[in-house]
């Protein structure tokens, strides 16, 4: 096995991701590829999602959205460039390839920005060919297929999305044409696959995204109900995106009003669709019907290249390149990649991550059990006999036993071995309420002795977190929690030192520019580093990650630990 296609497990798009690691994988020998839901170090690893960590991103959707410059949460630093796993992208054409590699934020060159097209295409188009053309003079068929109306962190009544404001007018065109409605699947109750919509439709009316491109790839008009949501695509998209470039420039059909759609229908019943070459920058029409193939010959070229040599390193080498660890750190036998900016500490810790570990410089982990954990953000304090994400069982099934879930629990009994895998029942969203997701730990975060973080927690910058406490979840920041479960006592500061502690971002400076700082005075501390900052006497330390690969062999645990 040589590549690893990365599930996510997010139950909205499970069907999509499955097309398009489907249409992959038929290119590609069996023998080549495994789908897991988990990173496997040494693998090349393929993955649709952007906090994943993987050697080679591609988007699950086909639209910029400016996704390839989305920013963590607590850090405001680019998500793409937070993985020394990362090496390569695959997007849809030259629009994203030049935007990404011409940008000063993004680390990567033209040699690794490839362009795929999009894989659901290949399946689109194919079952396309196999449906019965439209008879001449039919009344045309509208698809209505808005994006969903949540924007992700933004708190606002107002929505790029056509839905549901839009819906009174769907019911004023049925009167005319053949109207169908497809909601993102975030929104949708209907039963019909919105794939078969848009075959059998003649014309699309959508905000933006994947739909777009897929839509007129597949031949099909495509008009935009502007006067509901083109103001706020101009106020909210980042001028770069294309999704700005379409509505800044009207790019297309875009309708100013209903009377205004009516009339653009009525002029594209019947006639053929020019797409505007905008399009075809953006997707590229060479990949149609193959990208499957251009994708899989890519990847087994990745997987198959000479791969730099790895070299052991004793302990006393790894505090040299600025990562402590300790004899009695545990991985229980699975290969475990550590990222880190230097110096980091980690001592009696048993890790058993499923994906790489992330950990800011002057952090330190004492002791405890750490599963389900993707960051430790920068100066960061975390107590002895900590439990971070460890794995849940299901309170809801007939048993809360691993025996009816997981096949190797108890495989060392050779009966065991061969009847578990017919037995076991996949744990999924659906059939479970254990919580999911990682944990993620802020910037300046102290976490107390014996302390249990569940799965899907994110703690925020400067928050505390008392010793013996249960937290279920998140916890704000500068917020001081304890109890079983955790519950708010108190915040560290009043509310305006927290708004001023949160912009400026203390953290981003390396402690050495710190000096002379007054620690021990919040207000005085806030404003030198202000001052400092203002007069260029300091600058932020961009995240600068090294990865350290730890294997496990044999009875004895004989550690053997490499850094790359």
């Amino acid at each position: 096995m040589l590549i690893n296609f990365y599930q996510h497990g997010t139950k909205n798009y499970s069907a999509v991701e499955s097309q398009i690691f489907g249409t992959i994988q038929a290119h590609l020998p069996r023998f080549m590829w495994q789908q897991k839901p988990y990173y496997i170090p040494g693998a090349l690893n393929f993955a649709l999602f952007i906090e994943q960590q993987a050697e080679v991103l591609m988007s699950h959707g086909a639209a910029d959205k400016n996704y390839h410059f989305r920013r963590e949460r607590f850090n405001s630093s680019l998500y793409i460039n937070n993985s020394r796993a990362r090496q390569h992208l695959i997007v849809p054409g030259n629009f994203l390839k030049n935007r990404i590699v011409g940008s000063d934020y993004l680390r990567f060159d033209a040699d690794h920005v490839h362009i795929g097209g999009w894989p659901r295409l290949d399946y689109l188009q194919d079952k396309a060919a196999q449906t019965a053309p439209r008879k001449p003079g039919a009344t045309p068929r509208i698809l209505w297929a808005p994006t969903h109306n949540f924007i992700k962190g933004v708190e606002s009544p107002r929505s790029m999305s056509s839905y549901p404001g839009f819906e009174p007018y769907a019911e004023k065109l049925a009167e005319t044409y053949d109207v169908e409605v497809s909601l993102h699947p975030r929104n949708r109750t209907q039963k019909r696959p919105t794939d078969d919509a848009l075959i059998d439709c003649d014309i699309v009316i959508t905000d933006f995204g994947t739909m777009v491109y897929e839509a007129i790839a597949l031949g099909k008009h495509v008009i935009f109900p502007s006067w509901l949501i083109a103001d706020e695509m101009l106020r909210r998209m980042n001028p770069d995106s294309a999704e700005f470039k379409i509505f800044d420039q009207r790019i297309g059909m875009h309708a100013d009003s209903f009377e205004h759609l009516q009339e653009l229908v009525a002029q594209c019943a019947g006639t053929t669709p020019t797409p505007h070459p905008f399009y075809a920058d953006f997707l590229d029409p060479n990949t149609f019907g193959r990208s499957g193939k251009v994708i899989a010959r890519k990847l087994m070229k990745l997987a198959l290249r000479p791969r730099p040599l790895i070299r052991p390193m004793p302990l006393r080498t790894m505090a040299q390149h600025g990562l402590g660890l300790n004899n009695e750190l545990n991985t229980s036998g699975k290969a475990l990649d550590i990222q880190f900016e230097a110096p980091a500490q980690l001592n009696k810790a048993s890790l058993t991550c499923y994906n790489p570990i992330r950990i800011g410089r002057y952090s330190f982990l004492q002791s405890g059990t750490v599963k389900f954990t993707s960051s430790i953000g920068r100066y960061t304090s975390i107590g002895p006999n900590v439990i971070l994400g460890e794995t849940e069982h299901p309170t809801e099934w007939l048993s809360t036993s691993p025996a009816q879930y997981y096949a190797g629990q108890f495989d060392f009994y050779p009966p065991e071995k061969t009847a578990a895998p017919a037995r076991v029942i996949k744990r999924t969203s659906d059939n479970t309420k254990a919580p999911g997701g990682q944990v993620a730990i802020g910037n300046d975060v102290w976490i107390g002795a014996n302390v249990v973080v569940r799965r899907g927690v994110t703690i925020g910058d400067g928050a505390i977190i008392a010793a013996g406490a249960v937290v279920t979840t998140d916890v704000a920041p500068y917020a001081i929690v304890g109890g079983v479960p955790a519950k708010h006592l108190r915040d560290r500061f009043p509310p305006e030192t927290i708004t001023a502690l949160r912009k400026l971002k203390w953290w981003d400076f390396d402690i050495n520019d710190l000096a002379d700082v007054p620690f021990d005075r919040i207000d005085d501390a806030i404003d030198t580093i202000r001052a400092r900052l203002a007069n260029g006497e300091i600058a932020r330390k961009p995240l600068d990650l090294r990865q350290v690969t730890v294997t496990a062999t044999g009875k004895r645990k004989n550690w053997r630990r490499l850094i790359r």
